[in-house]
């Protein structure tokens, strides 16, 4: 029968398919790596470290939803666990990845899960559940016409049938394994010597020995130490079975120098003692008990480190395990601390804009308004401005018209009273009583007031606000007053005044001198300015 380190070999083979190809995105490069180091940790023993690093990258995997690393870190963190013994651990995680390989509809991680399972249950002594699934993962490899898978599963299987002694289902696998693999392949070596076993199952020593020795031949100097001694193991067997003692222990020795695994050592040793006792070499056989003896005890000693170990490893990583989930409670409280801080500080600043936006928009509106109520008034005032020109404009030319009447009225009355006193010195007027009479009663039409009085009415009618000005200026005017103030604010010259008012020119300047004292005026020249001022 095969040895344990050929089912070793299984999961070294897959190992070898899990490895990552450094072809993936750059942003997965680091978890790349991370990977295949806790893969060399795994297979250095480094159990701690392997599930520290491969449980790190399971999470960054799920967190950026990189489907194929998660499930590396998964499958590889199930394998350390089967090297470390924990069986029960190892098919969780098994069954784990083989949940996301069929989610992600990815067959060759579906084959590589099932030989995974596989391997467990050969471990613990379940071999028809491993039959079940191997021939699960050799179906998928047929149907989906993967070649070297076919001939890995079909070797596999053929392992098995032999460790459950159904010997022509093992034939029928190894037909298929040695049609499918590389002649050179390592697994191809791996299903010859299962071929060998068969021959010694079915008691054909010299067909074992004959395909034992061109086995050799053909992996000399390759480096296959493990294969050899193997190989050399059963030729040996099946020259013992020959009844050669002697050729059986040659090749035993040869197997011992190339320092095989402990437990092919102690088959070696055992089959070292039952050759020597066949070929009478009892001192060989003895030391070969004892060997025995001595390494069973050492491999049941390391067994027991390895187990105590391994529960010291598991409680560690359990520990690590609370102290890990503690961590990231922490630091979950800690981000959601963080969030709400930063979720309050830009809600402070989006607070903060919107209040100097409104105050800008406002400000704005403000000044707008400002501007607009600006241009309204200055509108306003030109407005006004131009309908107070357009009234002084109106009084002006009123004025004028007014000054026109008075001055013609002055002439009038000048050309008037000069006929008058024409006719007066005129000794036929003078000598006649009746026409004397009507001349004197003409000169008394020249006195009477109430054309003045409508003309005074029509410049206090155009000239309202002057006349208004004045009198609460200056309340002690009398109504000649006002009259004379009123021919002057019409530019009237002294002459003319005097003409309207029927008096003589230095009565009417003798008048204007009294209402500088009236009106407080100190030069004479500045009465029409200081007229013009009040309106």
């Amino acid at each position: 029968m095969l040895s344990p380190k050929v089912f070793f070999r299984f999961a070294l083979f897959v190992l070898i398919f899990c490895r990552i190809p450094f072809g993936f995105a750059q942003d997965s490069l680091a978890v790349n790596k991370a990977i295949n180091r806790g893969i060399d940790d795994m297979m250095n023993s480094r159990y701690a470290s392997a599930l520290k690093t491969l449980s790190e990258t399971r999470e960054i995997a799920q967190t950026n939803s990189w489907p194929k690393q998660e499930f590396l870190s998964v499958n590889n963190i199930g394998l350390t666990y089967y090297k470390m013994g924990d069986y029960v651990k190892a098919l969780n995680c098994f069954l784990q990845a083989y949940e996301l390989a069929v989610s992600q509809r990815r067959p060759e991680n579906e084959m590589t899960v099932l030989n995974n399972i596989a391997l467990v249950y050969i471990k613990e002594e379940k071999k028809e559940k491993a039959e079940e699934y191997l021939l699960k993962a050799y179906t998928i490899s047929v149907e989906n016409k993967i070649t070297i898978r076919i001939g890995f599963y079909a070797s596999n299987l053929a392992n098995l049938y032999l460790e459950l002694n159904r010997l022509a289902e093992a034939d029928k696998y190894l037909e298929i394994a040695f049609r499918t693999l590389d002649k050179n392949s390592r697994t191809l070596i791996s299903a010859r010597i299962v071929r060998n076993a068969i021959y010694l199952e079915r008691n054909m020593p010299e067909k074992a020995v004959r395909d034992g020795l061109e086995l050799l031949a053909s992996i000399k100097d390759r480096g296959f130490d493990t294969e050899t001694s193997e190989i050399q193991y059963f030729i040996a067997e099946a020259y013992l079975k020959l009844n050669q003692p002697e050729e059986a222990l040659k090749f035993l020795e040869n197997a011992l120098k190339l320092k095989p695994e402990k437990d092919l050592r102690a088959k070696i040793f055992s089959l070292i003692s039952n050759a020597a006792i066949k070929a009478k070499d009892f001192d060989k056989a003895l030391w070969a008990k004892d060997s025995v003896i001595h390494l069973n005890k050492k491999i049941s000693e390391e067994k027991n480190r390895e187990l105590a170990e391994n529960a010291a490893l598991r409680f560690e990583l359990s520990e690590s395990r609370h102290t890990l989930e503690n961590s990231k409670a922490e630091a979950a409280d800690k981000q959601k601390i963080y969030l709400l801080s930063i979720s309050l500080l830009l809600l402070i600043l989006v607070s903060f804009t919107v209040i100097f936006y409104k105050r800008n928009q406002l400000s704005k509106q403000r000044k707008i308004i400002q501007e607009n109520s600006l241009r309204i008034k200055n509108l306003e005032l030109d407005h006004e401005r131009q309908n107070t020109e357009s009234l002084r404009h109106e009084i002006d030319v009123k004025n004028q018209i007014l000054s026109d009447k008075i001055l013609f009225q002055t002439t009038r009355n000048e050309l008037i009273e000069e006929i008058i006193e024409s006719l007066s010195d005129d000794p036929k007027i003078s000598g006649n009583a009746v026409l004397f009479s009507s001349v004197r009663n003409l000169k008394s039409h020249l006195k009477d007031d109430a054309k003045w009085d409508d003309l005074s009415n029509h410049f206090e009618n155009v000239n309202n606000e002057f006349i208004k000005a004045l009198r609460e200026r200056h309340p002690d005017l009398v109504a000649n007053d006002i009259r004379y103030l009123s021919f002057v604010f019409l530019n009237l010259s002294t002459k003319e005044i005097a003409s309207l008012l029927n008096i003589t020119p230095e009565s009417c300047r003798k008048r204007k001198e009294r209402l500088f004292k009236k009106l407080n005026i100190s030069a004479p020249d500045s009465l029409y300015s200081y007229l013009t001022s009040l309106v």
